[in-house]
């Protein structure tokens, strides 16, 4: 493990509204998606604000489908994987080089919803499903929170 990022046990991640630490820059970014959820909704699709993704039940975050950001910079540095969002200045560590946290990350790539990639990750790692979607959860909303992944 990396002495720089500690493990993070994505199993337990709060379920409560997400904050964002954000620039000028990422804020008016953070206000044009918000607008765009908003704009689906009134065409009559179903939209959450971000800040609310980590205080929805399962059985809806389930069905969304996750995805690296366009133009985010990812990467692999002394024992941890590194994001760097279209609107940051430098990257930020995401977390510690992990088998699992890996597979996890590998299958947000826009094509899967979390239940599938969960459903992949238990059977790669021998978890359980219900430990693999709350683990899958977890990263999922930690990415969001650095502003690296969307639902799309």
């Amino acid at each position: 493990m990396s002495e720089l990022l500690p493990p993070i046990d994505f199993r337990r991640f709060p379920r409560r509204d997400l904050t964002f630490r954000l620039t000028r820059r990422g804020l008016l970014q953070q206000c044009a998606r918000e607008m765009e959820v908003w704009a689906g909704e009134a065409r009559g699709g179903h939209g959450y604000a971000l800040a609310h993704l980590g205080s929805l039940p399962d059985d809806a975050l389930a069905l969304l489908v996750p995805a690296i950001i366009p133009g985010s910079q990812i990467s692999v540095v002394e024992g941890c994987v590194w994001g760097q969002p279209p609107d940051a200045a430098q990257p930020s560590p995401l977390f510690a080089l992990d088998p699992v946290a890996l597979a996890a990350f590998n299958g947000m790539n826009g094509r899967a919803p979390l239940q599938a990639i969960a459903a992949d990750l238990a059977l790669d790692t021998g978890l359980d499903l219900a430990e693999a979607f709350a683990y899958t959860r977890g990263l999922f909303l930690h990415l969001v929170q650095m502003r690296v992944c969307l639902p799309t």
